[in-house]
């Protein structure tokens, strides 16, 4: 697993800012990189400080879109669980 975790950073970092989006999408929906987000934003900014208003709106939308995939994804199934579990219910 530290080796996943290894390479989605060095990925991540290789992207620039549209990783910085990919890594806080992922980590709002599926999978969890405690703390990956920030010193993405914190390392990318040292390195070209103009961008780090850049690197912070695509993590905010990178986490954005993340909790809202998850969120229709929940919602969606959620409505198909309950639906089979009262068509059981009734018969």
């Amino acid at each position: 697993m530290r080796r996943l975790l290894d390479w989605v950073q060095g990925f991540a970092l290789a992207l620039g800012g549209p990783g910085v989006f990919l890594i806080a999408f992922l980590d709002s929906s599926f999978l969890s990189f405690p703390e990956v987000v920030d010193l993405l934003i914190i390392w990318l900014t040292i390195q070209h400080p103009p961008r780090m208003i850049y690197y912070a709106l695509l993590a905010t939308l990178g986490s954005i879109a993340g909790c809202l995939f998850i969120f229709l994804i929940g919602r969606k199934g959620g409505d198909d669980f309950f639906l089979k579990a009262f068509k059981t219910l009734s018969h």
